[in-house]
């Protein structure tokens, strides 16, 4: 049941990210981040209260460190891109994601297999397949993506370096410090600029994908991990742009040149290796 529970997530994931596109004609980013966290910690807070997870002891500093890393900085650069790139793009982007953790693992542990080097080999050559080599073609979107997926890979691997009592509950402490950074935030925003006009559809698929549809992916990644590992968990995870590229197409009937296409491909194929060499 959790491999259906995963597809789930990853359906909400991707269509989370064509959502935000919808409401960036209505809302500033800065405004629908902070609602993000809002409701995703009030959703999050109402799960653990139902299933009885009793508080837990954590440091302040890493606290701090994790919840501005994998929450704050991170969705501040995806969502100023998501607002600037097409959602195949930001998709193809998104693939991208374990390429960069091996690098980051390289970076920290100054370690990498063979079978790491075969996976940065294809993954940047399918990126630059998408640009077709021409790395001068890259724009602030692209880089505000990449460096979102930067921050959101380094807090992971920071936080599985932290021994925690209940994941759940430190997850939920992220995301209420995550909330009132943004709220001091949007407070010194002219008001005139976080609300421009109100798509009452449009709003209410954000609290419903970006919100409550965030806790629950949350949820349901630390539930797969103990049940089928992080490996199976992952390869889950990676797939999700995919569904953002369906939909893409059908809900923004958005277009890919055969260069984005292939390259794409390389990618999600890259992603099937690296499940294939975590397995053995």
């Amino acid at each position: 049941m959790i491999y259906f529970y995963l597809v789930i997530a990853g359906v909400i994931w991707g269509l989370n990210i064509i959502v935000v596109k919808m409401n960036s004609l209505f809302f500033h980013p800065l405004f629908l981040i902070c609602l993000k966290m809002i409701i995703s910690t009030l959703s999050m807070g109402i799960y653990l209260g139902f299933t009885h997870h009793r508080l837990i002891k954590v440091s302040i500093k890493y606290m701090i460190i994790d919840a501005n890393l994998v929450n704050v900085l991170n969705f501040v650069c995806t969502y100023f891109a998501i607002f600037l790139l097409s959602g195949c793009t930001s998709a193809t982007l998104n693939c991208l994601s374990p390429i960069i953790m091996i690098i980051l693992v390289f970076i920290f542990e100054r370690k990498i297999s063979y079978q790491d080097i075969i996976l940065l080999v294809l993954g940047l050559l399918g990126f630059l397949i998408t640009i077709r080599f021409q790395v001068k073609s890259l724009s602030v979107g692209h880089y505000l993506m990449l460096s979102g997926l930067v921050l959101y890979n380094g807090g992971n691997y920071l936080m599985k370096k932290r021994e925690l009592q209940d994941v759940l509950v430190y997850n939920f402490y992220l995301l209420f410090l995550s909330m009132i950074e943004l709220i001091i935030i949007c407070a010194f925003i002219n008001q005139n600029m976080i609300i421009k006009t109100v798509d009452t559809l449009s709003l209410w698929l954000l609290i419903l994908t970006s919100g409550i549809g965030y806790a629950y992916i949350q949820s349901i990644y630390f539930l797969a991990i103990k049940q089928i590992g992080v490996i199976k968990t992952s390869f889950f995870l990676s797939l999700n742009p995919i569904f953002t590229c369906l939909f893409s197409f059908f809900i923004l009937h958005e277009q890919m040149s055969q260069y984005a296409i292939v390259g794409f491909l390389v990618i999600v194929y890259t992603l099937f290796l690296k499940y294939h060499f975590s397995s053995k």
